[in-house]
């Protein structure tokens, strides 16, 4: 094969694995993988376009190549479907929009839990406002912290009156 025909061969392939070929460029590609030199670094994907072009080619298109024709091609019925692959980029391209979906939740859930706690230390202050707790030695005057306590406590002072 010429340096173009190789450089063809290899932009079709990737063309192909992105879904972004015609069923007239998939019909070259299947033609050129049925010839006997190719890229090495194209051989490993031979026997799939083979595969396809046994599926898709016409009658007459195998005709011109029965010296390469490969056996799947004599058992197989010919039609005119667009075959695509999914290669490694596509997987993450079909994934995209379950990952996106979950990044949304959770940040939907960090937000409404941080709302949720800002809510609390309000609720808090207008309860407790200006109160703290001295605990072997060190004041602490943070409300969401010492809250149970101040409960504890003012349930206990109810009880004794």
């Amino acid at each position: 094969m010429t340096e173009s025909e190789n450089n063809r061969i290899k932009e079709l392939t990737d063309r192909f694995f992105e879904g972004e070929t015609t069923v007239e460029e998939e019909r070259e590609l299947y033609a050129l993988y049925l010839e006997e030199d190719i890229p090495e670094e194209m051989e490993e994907y031979r026997e799939m376009f083979r595969d396809f072009s046994a599926i898709i080619m016409t009658e007459e298109e195998k005709s011109l190549r029965p010296s390469t024709a490969h056996p799947v091609q004599e058992t197989l019925p010919t039609n005119t479907h667009r075959l695509t692959a999914v290669k490694g980029k596509t997987r993450y391209k079909l994934l995209w929009p379950y990952i996106s979906g979950v990044a949304a939740v959770l940040i939907a859930a960090v937000g409404i839990s941080l709302s949720l706690n800002r809510q609390e230390e309000v609720r808090l202050a207008k309860l407790y406002g200006g109160s703290y707790m001295i605990i072997n030695g060190t004041k602490i005057d943070k409300l969401t912290r010492i809250h149970t306590d101040i409960e504890q406590v003012l349930s206990e002072a109810d009880e004794m009156e």
